[in-house]
């Protein structure tokens, strides 16, 4: 919203009538915002993995390692390819700027903060995936008991089509 925010008073500044064009064009900020996510999430994971904290996690990414890179990389290449047509048939500065205004803006947040709160990278082992968890102060008993309600149904262990078809609910809507 900051950026859809700061590319229209931009375009307003500049008293450009086709400054509309930005929230049209600012369909493609979803694609932005997963192609940013999700390495984090990889990161995640891989601290996750390198506590040996895995069987806590009470739901499996079947597509895992490879499905979140193959989301980064088709992200990374729609963030890039939307805005296609302001190169065709010739290039539009403005058109431009509109899809890719995001892209510097993004980039100048995360050095920005990067700097001023002076941040470094955390190795996955030296992650603090402890504090603030959901189950801190949980009995053994009650957190088994919090994540055996979470569990979704097993495709494996459903006979009917009906089973099935829960297990893909579950799935699609979980």
């Amino acid at each position: 919203m900051v950026v859809a925010a700061v590319v229209n008073l931009s375009f307003q500044f500049l008293e450009l009538d086709s400054h509309r064009n930005c929230f049209v064009s600012g369909n493609h900020l979803p694609s932005i915002t997963h192609a940013n996510i999700l390495p984090y999430s990889i990161r995640f994971r891989s601290g996750i993995k390198a506590q040996g904290l895995e069987h806590l996690l009470p739901f499996k990414n079947w597509t895992y390692p490879y499905g979140p890179i193959f989301s980064v990389v088709l992200s990374s290449f729609l963030v890039l390819v939307q805005g296609w047509s302001c190169f065709s048939p010739e290039f539009q500065v403005v058109d431009f700027v509109s899809f890719y205004i995001e892209l510097p803006i993004m980039l100048i947040m995360f050095v920005g903060w990067k700097l001023l709160k002076k941040t470094k990278w955390v190795k996955p082992e030296e992650m603090d995936l402890v504090t603030d968890r959901f189950d801190q102060g949980m009995t053994t008993e009650e957190r088994e008991e919090a994540l055996g309600a979470a569990k979704l149904s097993s495709w494996s262990s459903e006979k009917t089509v009906l089973g099935k078809a829960k297990c893909i609910a579950q799935w699609l809507f979980a």
